[in-house]
């Protein structure tokens, strides 16, 4: 495949993990040998199937999936405190997003330093998006002072944000 022509870059949500947040879980599963047993209920003859689970199969999409549809790109992750609370009702000292989005620029740079002017495409969940957001305000500072912090900035190609739409409030 060659030098990647790419980074795809992904930043964890608020309360995520690194690599727990881009995973997939599933669970494969056999029949059971009492597969049909009476549903309990009014009075009901129906019948329903039940299954026995056997193995958990885990896939960590960015590596084990994003090659089939690109395989020249390099996949980078980014994690960060993001829990806001320990424990029931106690803050978290945290970071605020602005040293969140510096550290991250800084991390970045560093693993970038060989192959500055690769395009990114960023991949962030929830709180990640605003952490890549400061990142970026934060490179196009740089600027006049560090050419390889402003190469972030102007090798951003694409931001892509995900959120969870199944959250009621």
């Amino acid at each position: 495949t060659g030098e990647p022509v790419a980074d795809v870059v992904f930043i964890h949500g608020l309360q995520g993990h690194p690599k727990k947040s881009w995973q997939y879980q599933k669970r494969n599963t056999t029949k059971s040998p009492r597969s049909w047993l009476p549903l309990l209920g009014k009075g009901s003859s129906e019948k329903t199937k039940l299954s026995i689970p056997t193995e958990e199969i885990v896939e960590y999409w960015p590596e084990q999936l994003l090659p089939y549809d690109q395989d020249n790109v390099r996949v980078l992750t980014y994690g960060y405190d993001s829990r806001v609370t320990k424990g029931y009702f106690a803050a978290n000292g945290k970071s605020s997003i602005f040293a969140h989005g510096r550290t991250f620029l800084r991390a970045l740079g560093r693993h970038r330093a060989k192959c500055k002017d690769r395009p990114i495409i960023f991949v962030a969940h929830s709180l990640g998006g605003l952490v890549v957001k400061q990142a970026l305000i934060e490179a196009k500072k740089q600027e006049p002072h560090d050419s390889t912090l402003y190469n972030v900035y102007l090798s951003s190609f694409a931001v892509m944000f995900f959120w969870n739409t199944t959250q009621r409030i």
